[in-house]
Order: C-alpha cells, then structure tokens, then sequence
C-alpha cells in the first residue's frame, strides 16, 4: 500500500493528544493526593530544556542583551517555575518571536526525536515531554500580547508590508521583462 504520510509522522500527531490527557490525569487528578513537585520537575526536565533552549537560541539569533538562562527550578507562590531566559530584546517586535520560539523548535526537536534508532518507551518518553513543552508558558503569551500592543511593533509591521510590496513589484517586473524578451527571442527562432 502507498502511503504519503510518514509513520513517525503519524505518531507524532498522536502522542500530542495522548501528551495532554496524561498531563491532565497527572494534575487534576493526581494532584492533591500524590503529586510531588520535584518529582514534577524531573519528569519534564528534557522538555524543559528544549523549551528554555529554544528562548535562548532566538534570543541570542536576535542579538538580545542580558540573555541569562537557567533550567533550575523555582518554587513561588505553591507554583513551579520549570526554568527561565531573561533578556532585553533590541526591538520591543523582537519578543514575538522570542517568545514563541518553543512552538517552532520544539517541534523540529520532537519529529528529529522520531526519527532516532533508540529504545521506544524512552523515544515516547522524551516525545512526550519535548511536545509538551513546545506549548508557550503564560508568561510567554504576555510577553508576545504586549508586544504585539507596542507601537514600534506597529511600524516595523508597517515597513514590512511596503518592504514586501515592492519586493513583489519588482521581481514581476522584472519576470514580465524576461518572459517578454525570452518570447521575443523565440519568435525570432520560430521566423527561420
């Protein structure tokens, strides 16, 4: 039978929805009895890293000051801080991609981890703890909503746009140009 998909795809797809109903039984239920949060912490340790790492690498891409990381985690407030980058970004547009960095890497990391020749319960382990992480944290969706708000995030939108107006206008341009002549040049040819 041919099958366009590729089976780690497939598997991909459905270790997201098993991730998250095994996170939330592990939560919701579990979690006023047994829950243990360094046990917690160590469960999610590999997707926690991926997570952080992914900040850190767009951050650093961005030329970001200040890029501090840490995958230690925090206890504040009877809540768990799995790890954490800081750092300034050099335009207020730049934390857009910063903070959504986890969606994009993460993924990459997991379908890479679903091509690796390793023993399957810990190729599914680590699946399902770098899927889980790929999910931006509150503080991610903050950071991404205010500078979305921020004026100079408005402007470099706005260049952007005009930027790939014009970009779209002369490359046409200069297709329909060489279309014309490359017709021109064959008609000639077709003359003889």
């Amino acid at each position: 039978m041919n099958n366009d998909i590729p089976d780690n795809l497939i598997v991909f797809v459905l270790l997201l929805p098993g991730f998250y109903f095994l996170r939330w039984i592990f939560l919701r239920l579990l979690h006023q009895r047994y829950y243990n949060k360094w046990l917690d912490v160590i469960l999610v340790l590999p997707g926690t890293i991926i997570h952080e790492l992914s900040h850190f690498i767009v951050a650093a891409l961005l030329l970001s000051k200040n890029i501090s990381f840490s995958i230690w985690p925090r206890f504040h407030n009877n809540q768990v801080i799995y790890g954490s980058v800081s750092f300034i970004p050099r335009l207020q547009v730049f934390l857009i991609p910063i903070s959504l960095a986890p969606l994009m890497l993460n993924i990459v990391t997991a379908w890479y981890i679903s091509n690796l020749n390793i023993i399957l319960p810990i190729k599914i382990y680590l699946l399902i703890a770098v899927i889980g992480a790929s999910i931006p944290s509150s503080k991610d969706f903050m950071n991404c909503f205010s500078a979305l708000l921020h004026p100079s995030t408005w402007v470099v939108g706005i260049v952007v746009i005009v930027f790939n107006e014009l970009i779209i206008k002369m490359s046409t341009d200069l297709l329909f140009n060489i279309n014309t002549v490359d017709l021109t040049a064959f008609n000639g040819i077709l003359a003889y």
